[in-house]
């Protein structure tokens, strides 16, 4: 297998991989052999090629029956004979994250909106309820903490802050984790709450992430890895007609 990285300027890093014998079966009676082989960085030249950063991989290879010459034994060839091949990339990452915070600003939704004062607002909420349930089988925890801005007089008006939202799955001592982290909670907003959202004409929505055990210990990333949400919403309305 000759694989190579070409960048646009045109330096170039072959993988420099062995020549590698696959699997075959003893006789035409026998059911296809299976088996894999690996190419890694004890093996090949694939960290300088993936630190290369090429534009284009270009791969090309060639087979040999018979590499080391008679054996004792007679080829074969049937009808239903076949080479069914198949790549898999796994690349490890190894990292820790702690209190790294992301924020993203928004136009408020709920403002308040005199104008059209005919569909339920947040002015007939006595209160409002989001209950959270997460399964997350990542090993990275977000805790969410959402502004109220008055963009008008640049001040703060109020905030809500959501502890926890997700846990991060805890990992063993090779950084995989090891289970799901499974949570609930519900975040309540009173009135004076609702006032303050409807007051305010952005909302500056920041997450903070923590890998497992407060971003201590380095993890990993598999692909086996999912997580779950649910969500619902519930509230006291109270409305004339």
């Amino acid at each position: 297998i000759n694989v190579v990285g070409k960048r646009d300027d045109g330096t170039t890093q072959a993988l420099n991989a062995p020549p590698i014998d696959i699997q075959y079966p003893a006789d035409p009676s026998e059911i296809p052999a299976v088996g894999s082989v690996t190419l890694d960085k004890n093996n090949t030249d694939i960290v300088p090629l993936i630190d290369l950063h090429p534009a284009r991989i270009v791969y090309q290879g060639r087979a040999r029956l018979n590499p080391d010459g008679f054996q004792g034994f007679t080829n074969f060839v049937s009808l239903g004979s076949a080479i069914v091949g198949d790549l898999e990339v796994e690349v490890p990452l190894e990292f820790r994250i702690q209190n790294l915070e992301l924020k993203d600003t928004m136009d408020n939704p709920f403002e308040s909106n005199p104008v059209d004062s005919s569909e339920i607002g947040l002015e007939d909420l006595d209160y409002a309820k989001l209950y959270i349930s997460v399964n997350n089988g990542f090993p990275i925890g977000i805790d969410f903490k959402i502004y109220m801005y008055d963009s008008v007089n640049q001040a703060m008006i109020d905030s809500i802050v959501i502890d926890q939202a997700i846990d991060a799955a805890p990992v063993d001592n090779t950084g995989r984790v090891t289970e799901p982290a499974t949570g609930s909670q519900v975040v309540e907003l009173g009135r004076s709450d609702l006032d303050h959202l409807q007051m305010a004409q952005k909302l500056i929505v920041a997450g903070i992430f923590n890998t497992s055990n407060q971003g201590s210990v380095d993890v990993k990333i598999y692909t086996d890895y999912s997580i779950n949400f649910n969500f619902a919403f519930s509230a006291k309305a109270t409305v004339g007609f």
